[in-house]
């Protein structure tokens, strides 16, 4: 996120037609006031206004004569009156009418406008080595055998008249089929035969082996035990909860979110979630190579940037957290077992002298402030 970013897009086989381009531009920005300028071919083109964090998606319409080879675009946030003036862009999508060649593709998105007729078309460099192509209709649920012409190098296809833009799918069928080597089953959980857990505990267990046992069926142990609390506890590894309430994506917090909230909605009597692992914000986990550094021992996901676990036990559009959620951020065996020890200790108290000499220990602290900035001292 910064408070200019320079985009491009390259343009091809552009043709003029009475129906303008038009640039689809979604962006977010940072807190603050902001007064967004957008800049297309390095002129001023419109202006947007908001505050606070913000998600905004727009359309902009062009003319004929702005569609060059090469389009620079800049999203410049001019409104530093609070704090810096910063956005991201998502998507950065141009819509234009263009000529009927697919750069030798094997599989080749696009989109045709409505008609009142039907239409014949012929396609013009697209790969014909093969057998067998399709040509699909996502928006009708249609799939069309296309005629070749090999001598011409064209595939050609006729369409009926619709009302609506066609989204349009070319294959050839030869090239673009990926073939699965193996897969794999998942077996979902019926969790109704848990809804009388009241203690939710999240891990990834295989991280917490110490080589004579898992430290978090220690922890379980503790607390189903009466010392403990006498919890009923429902332990889930974080990996089946991605499978079941996340598409199957590592690392996708919303999942968290979708099992929480099913805990809290459907479990008879929910009190709380427990989460055992180290944690890292999104953008410190998002490639491979961040995922093999030391630094970056990472277990169980946090939600959102800035990164809160609270907002895993939050609704929709509401940072009112629905139940008692805490996190253990150990990174290893060692961590968790020594933590375990400690919450023991403190939660066997009365069996502890409380004169003040032997609570004097607790006054010692040490205060650290001060930040990178003024804003956050």
């Amino acid at each position: 996120m910064d408070t200019a970013n320079h985009l491009s897009i390259n343009t091809y086989d552009f043709v003029e037609t009475s129906q303008n381009p038009k640039l689809n531009i979604r962006y977010a920005t940072n807190g603050g006031s902001h007064l967004l300028k957008f800049y297309i071919n390095d002129e001023y083109n419109s202006s947007f206004t908001n505050y606070g964090f913000y998600c905004n998606d727009i359309d902009i319409e062009l003319k004929n004569q702005d569609i060059q080879s090469t389009m620079p675009i800049v999203l410049r946030g001019t409104d530093n009156s609070d704090i810096l003036d910063r956005n991201s862009v998502a998507i950065l999508a141009l819509t234009y009418a263009r000529e009927f060649k697919f750069f030798n593709s094997s599989f080749f998105e696009f989109n045709i406008e409505n008609t009142v007729f039907n239409t014949y078309y012929e396609i013009e460099d697209f790969d014909m080595s093969g057998s067998e192509f399709a040509l699909y209709d996502v928006t009708n649920n249609l799939r069309l055998i296309p005629v070749l012409d090999n001598d011409n190098k064209l595939v050609k296809f006729k369409l009926l008249t619709t009302q609506n833009k066609r989204d349009l799918i070319l294959i050839n069928l030869s090239k673009s089929i990926k073939n699965i080597s193996s897969i794999q089953k998942v077996n979902f959980i019926d969790f109704s035969n848990y809804f009388d857990k009241n203690y939710l505990i999240i891990s990834n267990k295989e991280k917490f082996n110490n080589g004579t046992g898992n430290v978090v069926d220690d922890y379980i142990e503790y607390r189903q035990s009466t010392q403990g609390g006498g919890f009923k506890i429902l332990e889930e590894d974080i990996q089946n909860i991605y499978d079941q309430f996340g598409y199957g994506i590592n690392r996708y917090s919303q999942a968290m979110n979708n099992f929480i909230m099913y805990y809290n909605d459907y479990f008879s009597s929910p009190e709380y979630v427990l989460v055992i692992g180290k944690g890292l914000e999104y953008p410190e986990i998002r490639t491979d190579a961040q995922l093999t550094e030391q630094k970056n021992v990472f277990i169980i996901p946090t939600y959102g940037y800035p990164g809160s676990d609270n907002l895993m036990a939050s609704r929709l559009n509401n940072n009112h957290q629905e139940l008692a959620l805490g996190r253990i951020a150990a990174r290893d065996a060692d961590q968790l077992d020594t933590y375990l020890e400690k919450v023991k200790r403190y939660e066997d108290k009365d069996n502890y002298a409380q004169t003040l000499e032997d609570k004097l220990w607790m006054k010692k602290i040490i205060h650290l402030v001060g930040g990178s900035t003024m804003r956050f001292d």
